[in-house]
């Protein structure tokens, strides 16, 4: 009660945010943003920066298709919530570990799988802190820092899209491309 009234739902911000995305380039624009970035990567010389442009890029498709939290997200352990069975990688977090208290399973598809394991097998191991057992590995072998994860992937979105993006917008994002996707679908529903 002393803190008032909290907003549900989207946030004002998030909407003027959110309305970036009317235009059919923009969203182009971030759905390609980690093929994208994963280019820059090869271009470059650096095994820490082409580790870094890999990073970035497996953390967006993760945050695209999965629309996990970032809390999820930065703590992606190989050892705890990456498996494969049948040659899927499958992607999970106990309920223990998510906001709502509800397990989360999904299998990721073969481009990020491929992306997943390629940053993994070539680029991870150059990172401070790879030793340790998390996806997105921080400089003491922890998991790489929430904070730090976040403005990295939002100032290398704007950087090469020109868009303000934060992680939990794209939860939005994502929710908004599949109703677009599945219009007709949604229209006959609710007429």
């Amino acid at each position: 009660k002393k803190l008032g009234h909290r907003e549900v739902g989207m946030t004002q911000r998030n909407r003027e945010r959110l309305s970036q995305f009317d235009e059919p380039k923009n969203v182009a624009k971030l759905l390609t943003f980690p093929i994208e970035e994963r280019e820059r990567g090869l271009r470059t010389a650096n095994p820490y920066r082409k580790a870094k442009f890999f990073e970035r890029a497996l953390s967006a498709a993760i945050l695209i298709y999965a629309s996990v939290r970032m809390q999820n997200l930065h703590t992606i352990r190989l050892d705890k919530n990456i498996r494969y069975h049948q040659g899927v990688c499958i992607l999970s977090f106990e309920k223990a570990e998510m906001k709502n208290r509800r397990s989360l399973e999904l299998e990721l598809p073969p481009n990020i799988t491929s992306l997943l394991q390629e940053f993994v097998k070539d680029h991870r191991g150059q990172l401070p802190g790879a030793e340790g057992p998390y996806l997105f590995p921080g400089k003491n072998g922890g998991p790489r820092s929430h904070n730090t994860m976040r403005q990295d992937f939002e100032s290398a979105v704007l950087k090469h899209t020109g868009l303000v993006v934060n992680p939990h917008l794209m939860r939005h994002f994502t929710a908004m491309v599949a109703i677009s996707a599945d219009r007709p679908t949604w229209k006959r529903w609710h007429s």
